[in-house]
């Protein structure tokens, strides 16, 4: 969840569309939208591509999940990932390594989140005998980071 309370996909979207604007880069023509599981990607990818489009370098899905839906979209179109286009998911979960090709992820590191999360509540805990180790919140920041594998190429000419 961001800080409001909206899922967590939302607020990336939301951040993307920005980012991607503020650049010059945001191609509404580019965007598929879709639920968050496989079924519904392939679906919505499938329909895209069918309308004829032009095939970005690159799709970034929003999860593992979506990802492994575009994969089906993509063969069944006859596209070739990474050779004619590249793609890239979100999360890094196992799954992840398990697809072929496998993918490139955005790693949202959440087994470090979760040692702080338990570090941080330990510190604050009012445990009978003990006073906590600290009383004022504090605020961390875990920073993503791009895990390359074999779904991503260089772009066709």
């Amino acid at each position: 969840m961001g800080d409001r309370k909206e899922p967590a996909p939302e607020v990336r979207r939301t951040w993307f569309l920005s980012l991607m604007e503020a650049h010059g880069l945001l191609d509404p023509e580019l965007l598929v939208e879709t639920p968050m599981d496989a079924r519904s990607a392939a679906g919505a990818l499938r329909g895209w591509l069918a309308d004829g489009g032009r095939l970005p370098t690159a799709f970034l899905t929003a999860s593992e999940e979506t990802a492994m839906g575009a994969i089906r979209a993509l063969e069944e179109a006859g596209l070739s990932i990474p050779e004619d286009v590249s793609l890239v998911s979100f999360n890094d979960t196992p799954l992840s390594e398990l697809v072929t090709p496998a993918l490139t992820s955005v790693s949202t590191h959440v087994e470090e989140m979760s040692r702080t999360a338990v570090r941080l509540l330990a510190e604050r805990a009012r445990v009978p005998g003990r006073p906590p180790v600290r009383t004022l919140p504090v605020k961390v920041v875990v920073p993503p980071s791009l895990v390359c594998r074999e779904s991503v190429g260089v772009p066709a000419k």
